[in-house]
């Protein structure tokens, strides 16, 4: 064999072995890579706002998390959300503690079951926090929310909240005590569900209660609500309210116009608050919203509970009057009221009668003593309408009914400092505006210049390479 041959054959020896060698080097590099990826954050947040970069708030919090903690991701495979799983996953690569399972389902409905807070549905997507102690779902679809301050005042921007929601989950599962709140079941009562949704957002404990077959104390209920009741509590479900109130206790009353539950009005009286049997309408066609002359905005009062409130929009709807009346070792006062233009008008068989008066009515108030406080509204609708242009009055920017539900409750169970105090991180789109000289420059840059000198490097290269 001539010594052309053999360099011929040595160079595609060589060749072959460069090829398996560098075959080799990418396969075992992946492969520590992928390992190195399960423990650390290896991948980059390349989003405008670091939508996905854990807080400071955050990473503090899960470098002092001491109890063991789980997260269920609720997804069928192949269905999983991108902005969820990466998440998620920085949640356990920070914190050895955190442990992420996905579970299909619809191939495991037992387990999902097992997560029904008071028989209301897991819906596909949630993310179940659990520790030894509970466990809270968490559901990334109301990931995206209106951005508020500390103080619940809101802008007219929108956030993204999962890493809040998640963050206060785990804290939630793991604190020793949470604050809880009971909702009675029964007596026609309209579903406390959508409220009690915006009270777990808030790490606050949300249960369903019967009154008639649960022991109710100051001890295990930090708050008992009564929503909308059409019906009457019964002498022994109202002797067991007053001394759950006598205990310590605090009740949170809606009625409806139209309603006049008996036991549950003299409560309300016994703490210096009166609802009146009417409705209320605005007597100004151009304070009139929506058309519907039975939306009353409401102006806040005097209390701590309205101090970030003063310029708030709150809307009532179909409500009746309250009135307050002095009650020996009772401090009553109005937290809301409508304004000037509003009337009371009769209420004859469920319709609207003949109008009685006019002026600012009171459509909210609280009554309180040393131990225990009482808050009664006269529409239930300012939390759950029944009109679909507003049904999700909760979340719509233009109105604070959720601020002013959150805080009266926090108020009334002393909770204000509840959550860890992880921001929602804006989404607001930021655009990048060019000058004409700069969008040339850059076209001539990428479009002419790199392009070029790629492939004259490259023919250098061959060239160099053709002569070997």
């Amino acid at each position: 064999m001539d010594n052309f041959s053999k360099r011929r054959n040595n160079k595609k020896a060589n060749a072959w072995i460069t090829v398996i060698c560098a075959s080799a080097i990418f396969i075992v590099f992946n492969v520590m890579l992928k390992t190195l990826e399960e423990k650390i954050q290896l991948s980059f947040d390349m989003t405008p706002n670091k939508l996905f970069v854990l807080s400071d708030e955050t990473n503090a919090y899960l470098e002092n998390l001491s109890e063991e903690v789980r997260m269920y991701y609720l997804i069928e495979p192949g269905s999983e959300s991108p902005y969820v799983t990466e998440v998620i996953d920085r949640f356990e690569k920070k914190s050895d503690k955190i442990t992420i399972e996905k579970v299909d389902p619809v191939k495991n409905p037992a387990f999902v079951s097992k997560y029904a807070a008071d028989g209301e549905a897991i819906q596909k997507g949630t993310v179940i926090v659990e520790s030894d102690k509970r466990y809270t779902p968490v559901d990334p679809g109301s990931a995206l929310t209106i951005i508020r301050d500390k103080n619940g005042n809101v802008s007219r921007s929108l956030g993204f909240s999962l890493e809040q929601k998640l963050t206060n989950a785990i804290d939630f599962t793991v604190r020793g005590k949470n604050v809880t709140v009971r909702y009675s079941d029964g007596h026609g009562g309209i579903p406390f569900s959508l409220p009690a949704s915006k009270l777990r957002a808030e790490n606050i404990d949300v249960r369903k209660t019967v009154l008639s077959d649960e022991e109710i104390t100051a001890e295990n209920t930090d708050l008992l609500v009564l929503f909308g009741f059409m019906e009457d509590l019964s002498e022994a479900e109202a002797e067991k309210v007053r001394e759950y109130l006598k205990d310590g206790g605090n009740l949170f009353i809606t009625l409806d116009p139209g309603a006049r539950p008996a036991n549950i009005l003299k409560i309300a009286e016994d703490y210096g608050i009166i609802v009146e049997d009417n409705i209320l309408s605005e007597g100004n066609k151009g304070e009139v919203v929506g058309g519907n002359e039975l939306y009353l905005m409401a102006v806040s009062e005097e209390h701590k509970i309205c101090e970030n409130l003063k310029q708030a929009n709150i809307l009532f709807s179909s409500a009746s009057s309250l009135s307050i009346a002095e009650k020996g070792g009772i401090s009553t006062s109005y937290l809301m009221k409508t304004k000037d233009s509003a009337k009371s008008n009769e209420l004859i068989n469920g319709e609207m009668g003949r109008s009685l008066n006019s002026g600012s009515f009171g459509v909210a108030a609280m009554g309180e003593n040393d131990y225990s406080r009482v808050f009664v509204a006269s529409s239930s609708r300012f939390l759950v309408p029944d009109d679909s242009k507003i049904d999700n009055i909760l979340n719509v920017v233009d109105y604070q009914n959720r601020e002013f539900f959150v805080q009266t409750v926090k108020y009334m169970t002393d909770s204000e400092n509840l959550l860890v105090p992880v921001a929602a991180k804006s989404i607001d789109s930021r655009n990048l505006i060019l000058s004409n000289n700069k969008k040339f420059v850059y076209i001539i840059l990428f479009g002419g210049i790199l392009p070029l000198a790629v492939f004259v490097f490259g023919l250098v290269l061959w060239l160099k390479r053709r002569n070997l």
